[in-house]
């Protein structure tokens, strides 16, 4: 869906032509289509589907597509046995983590679908093309090309690793063929997390929220984030790795049967091996399904149906297969399991608070009166703006699981198109229009804009200009304008606004 996919498929198009050059039992098929002119009756066995995959709203499928799932949905109510396996495919996930509760919510709808009509993931089935990581889609694109070019190469010269047998005896060895390489992939995902982590996330805790999380709240919260002995720029953002609590890990820990101290394999060149505790700590998230269910059909079986597996929190799954008696202990085991719980992804919000606000008092407004002190916020501290999800990792679990002050890591990242705000002139009039938890950069060049004025002098000859006030248009829910509104008055009261339009 969109024309960022189209120009994703037409480039792999390329790429495929030149690929089966060298393979007489290949061919390309030279037209990009919509998903809903794919039929499931021509899909022909020991075809390969690729599909580039965009979401729309909150990760459902766009409407060029929703007839292929409504057909697929209908053809898995009609069946009475599992599917037989027919054909292979790969999926490119256009998406962006910071949306982190929609994340390629449209891309995993379609690859169940997918796997409900007979098909056989290659190159690790779903790859999630992050826009919030890569710097271009051409350079996800890459890293998804690398997986599967070889996977494709692999099929076309029939190698005994990647075929799949059509018995009913043998077709149980086909995931434990997998399991190979879903491990590496996991362990490569793994390895760049632990770099990461090392290098570029700081330790931090939310320190405060309001108003106080609600069940039920409609509006947005302000969340205040102390970040130790750091200080952070304005017009920047901040991506937070919503990391599990200690009582979750525990949790977890206990269901695996193994100490905290127990080393995890991550192959991280010159690093020494993650513990698990550590590892079950900033690397998984354990409020959401397992990444792949393959494991588990190594050893036992279990009560769960397979639609509970897919849908239920892997810590829940941990808690209930431990308790069933269906889980093991044996380190190699112990390791698959961690390495196919689902990663933990950060979230990327825009700072809502400026350095500079309040600015020290430096000059009394006369000898009788002075100043009337703002409220101080310490320079460690900064505010985002937090849109609550049902299902949010951050915006629910985490702020509904414990008061604060809540444990977690983050990163400072530019954000190029606000930043443009602090080049433009304050003589220089503005129109900013603005809505919901996209008003965070606003209020923190508001505030900037505040602190400067605060801080001159009445006399002084760098006074706010007229011509450079702000004519500024929000739309808000009626929940949000008590957050708003102190940095407002403050703007208003300091001749910095031409014009303040609210639609609640």
């Amino acid at each position: 869906a969109g024309t960022l996919a189209e120009k994703v498929a037409m480039k792999l198009i390329q790429r495929l032509n030149d690929l089966v050059q060298g393979f007489g039992n290949l061919s390309v098929c030279s037209v990009v289509k919509p998903l809903d002119d794919l039929r499931t009756s021509a899909i022909r066995p020991g075809s390969i589907v690729l599909l580039v995959v965009s979401s729309t709203g909150q990760g459902e499928v766009p409407n060029n597509g929703s007839q292929f799932i409504a057909m697929c949905d209908r053809e898995n109510g009609k069946r009475l046995t599992a599917p037989q396996t027919t054909f292979r495919y790969a999926i490119y996930g256009n998406g962006d983590s910071r949306y982190a509760a929609t994340y390629n919510g449209a891309a995993h709808a379609v690859e169940q679908r997918l796997r409900q009509i007979g098909g056989l993931a290659i190159a690790g089935g779903l790859y999630q093309g992050d826009t919030a990581v890569c710097t271009t889609v051409l350079q996800a694109l890459n890293s998804w090309w690398q997986k599967l070019r070889p996977a494709i190469q692999d099929l076309a010269s029939d190698s005994p690793k990647l075929r799949r047998a059509s018995s009913d005896d043998d077709f149980g060895k086909g995931p434990m063929i997998r399991t190979v390489d879903i491990q590496t992939e996991a362990r490569s995902r793994h390895r760049i997390r632990s770099i990461c982590l090392r290098t570029e996330y700081q330790t931090a805790k939310v320190a405060q929220v309001s108003p106080s999380y609600r069940e039920h709240h409609l509006g947005t919260y302000l969340v205040t984030l102390d970040i130790r002995s750091r200080q952070h720029e304005d017009m920047r953002c901040i991506q937070v790795l919503p990391v599990n609590s200690p009582t979750k890990v525990r949790r977890a820990l206990r269901a695996l049967g193994v100490s905290g101290s127990t080393q995890i394999c991550l192959d991280t060149p010159g690093t020494d091996n993650a513990s698990i505790s550590s590892f079950l700590t900033d690397y998984v998230d354990l409020e959401s399904p397992f990444a792949n269910l393959e494991w588990l059909q190594t050893f036992s079986t279990t009560t769960l149906t397979d639609d509970k597996l897919a849908t239920l929190p892997s810590l829940d799954v941990l808690e209930h297969l431990n308790s069933s008696g269906h889980l093991p202990t044996e380190i190699n085991m112990t390791t698959a399991i961690c390495l196919a719980l689902p990663i933990l992804h950060p979230r990327t919000y825009s700072i809502a608070s400026s350095l500079s606000y309040p600015p020290a008092p430096e000059f009394p407004t006369s000898k009788s009166q002075t100043r009337k002190a703002l409220p101080y916020q310490p320079a460690n501290n900064l505010t985002i703006l937090v849109k609550p999800f049902p299902t949010g990792r951050f915006s629910h679990t985490v702020l509904s699981s414990s008061a604060p002050p809540t444990p977690l890591r983050y990163r400072l990242l530019p954000s190029p198109p606000a930043e443009k705000l602090l080049t433009i002139p304050p003589t220089t009039p503005l129109i900013i229009i603005a809505t919901g938890a996209g008003f965070a950069p606003v209020r923190c060049f508001l505030q900037r804009r505040i602190a400067a004025s605060q801080s001159q002098s009445p006399n002084s000859s760098d006074q706010h200009n007229k011509s450079g006030r702000i004519s500024l248009f929000l739309g808000f829910k009626k929940a949000d304008i008590p957050l708003f509104s102190d940095t407002l008055n403050e703007a208003a009261a300091a001749g910095l606004l031409e014009r303040l339009c609210v639609t609640p």
